[in-house]
């Protein structure tokens, strides 16, 4: 490498001592002297800025907590990792160290990549954005509607930020009569988060505003770190007042972005979200404003009609009365002719009713009555006699039968009941004998029944008589 100059005598450039360098030179030494010296080298670290252009290479800074070092890794290396690196993520990568020539930048140029699991920065947003999580500050049914036309607009961010004037611009040309107040805070730094709350309590409370839009530019994810600390974003949750987030880019998501009411992607398009266009509004209301003139219009061409209508007619009250008293003369009249009709008509139903009562003879019916009744009670009592007699026949009829069957009947006709003991029962018939049950007291109805010494009782017509058996006889059937 004769072109390095080693010379430290200090000789003028120039000279026959000392032949000076480049800048191209220099790099190009510089680059030699780096790639030969280290080599290829496995280094461990987080990703942040990653970036993927249309040419498909990779660039990508490599950092760990005290330093950071810009990487490549082009297409033809890159085709061989089987996933898409992300920021904050852990990566093992085989490189070797050189100098971008073009602009003098040391970098590492990649050849491999290992995924070594999420970094630092990752691990702490992943385990706050859980936490936020499970305290609700991520559910959308907290979340307020954003105000589609707000009478007042807070911006909170840096007010020497590209941010700040990318919004004023989108809001001066999209609705330039919103008013906007700015309070100013930093945005990156140790002292980041407590300015923001302080700016963002501010906003919440000036009872002029009544949208806020917080945020920054793009940076690396060290630079939007501070809109990821928990108490900015518990910060926001408490607000009254609603809150677009809008940090760094579309790629670029933050606590603040999922904990706000709504999440712009970039501080133009928080701008524009918050704010209505005017010429939309303007011409909207210029078209209303012409619909109500229209609707005016016909409302009063239409109440000028009726008007019109009305004092046409609209007559003098002394017409009027006058019409009313000729029509009620007619209905009287009418009345007076329609009662002298019913009348009339009244007056000969009366005569003709007269008439036939006097013609009818009221006598007659009362004898034709009278004789109809003693009619009925002639028969009527023919019928109770009639009625009588043949009842009292059937009573000495069934007397007749009644004293053929009595056993007293029989007993006058020479007959006795005879029984064993002196209580006797008994039930007479015509062949001469009663039945027995064959108990002591009962009749007897067969010398069966008997035997010598036994003690009878002789029933007859007028009383009874104690008997002695002395010989029983069979009559042989006769």
């Amino acid at each position: 490498m004769a072109f390095l100059n080693t010379d430290e005598t200090g000789a003028r450039p120039g000279t026959s001592e000392q032949r000076p360098l480049s800048v191209s030179a220099l790099n190009l030494a510089a680059r030699m002297l780096l790639e030969n010296t280290f080599g290829q080298v496995w280094i461990i670290g987080e990703i942040s800025n990653f970036m993927c252009p249309a040419s498909g290479h990779w660039y990508f800074t490599l950092k760990d907590d005290a330093a950071q070092v810009r990487c490549a890794m082009f297409r033809n290396r890159n085709t061989s990792v089987r996933w898409k690196p992300a920021n904050g993520q852990s990566v093992l990568i085989c490189a070797r160290a050189s100098i971008y020539e073009n602009r003098g930048e040391y970098q590492l140029v990649a050849n491999a990549m290992l995924d070594a699991g999420a970094g630092s920065l990752q691990q702490a947003f992943d385990q706050l954005k859980r936490k936020l999580e499970a305290d609700g500050l991520f559910d959308p049914l907290r979340k307020r509607a954003i105000p589609v036309m707000p009478a007042g607009l807070g911006v909170v961010t840096s007010d020497t930020g590209a941010a700040l004037h990318d919004i004023l611009h989108v809001l001066k040309r999209r609705c330039p009569l919103l008013p906007v107040k700015v309070f100013a805070s930093t945005v990156q730094g140790d002292t980041a988060v407590s300015e923001l709350v302080a700016a963002l309590h501010c906003a919440d409370r000036d009872p002029a505003v009544e949208l806020i839009i917080i945020g920054r530019g793009g940076g690396s994810a060290e630079d939007l770190w501070c809109f990821n600390d928990e108490r900015l974003a518990r910060a926001i949750a408490a607000c009254e007042t609603p809150v677009i987030s809008a940090v760094g880019h579309e790629t670029d998501v933050t606590i603040s972005d999922l904990v706000a009411d709504f999440r712009a992607p970039t501080p133009s398009a928080a701008a524009e979200h918050a704010s209505p266009v005017q010429a939309d509004w303007l011409a909207r209301a210029a078209q209303l404003d012409a619909r109500q003139n229209q609707a005016m219009s016909r409302v009063l061409r239409h109440s000028s009609q009726v008007f019109k209508a009305l004092c046409d007619r609209l007559q003098h009250p002394g017409q009027t009365l006058e019409r009313h008293a000729q029509t009620l003369d007619q209905h009287q009249l009418r009345l007076q002719s329609a009662m002298d009709r019913l009348l009339s008509s009244q007056r000969r139903h009366v005569s003709q009713l007269s008439s036939r009562f006097e013609a009818i003879d009221l006598a007659r019916p009362m004898r034709d009555r009278r004789k109809r009744v003693n009619d009925l009670l002639s028969r009527l009592s023919r019928c109770g006699q009639q009625s009588l007699h043949n009842s009292r026949q059937q009573f000495i009829i069934a007397a007749r039968q009644l004293e053929q069957l009595s056993p007293l009947a029989t007993m006058n006709r020479g007959y006795a009941i005879v029984s064993t003991g002196s209580k006797g029962v008994s039930t007479m018939t015509d062949g001469e004998h009663a039945s027995s049950r064959g108990i002591v007291g009962s009749v007897v109805s067969s010398i069966e029944q008997l035997d010598p010494g036994d003690r009878l009782t002789v029933r007859l017509k007028d009383g009874q008589a104690e008997c002695l058996v002395e010989s029983v006889t069979d009559s042989g059937g006769d």
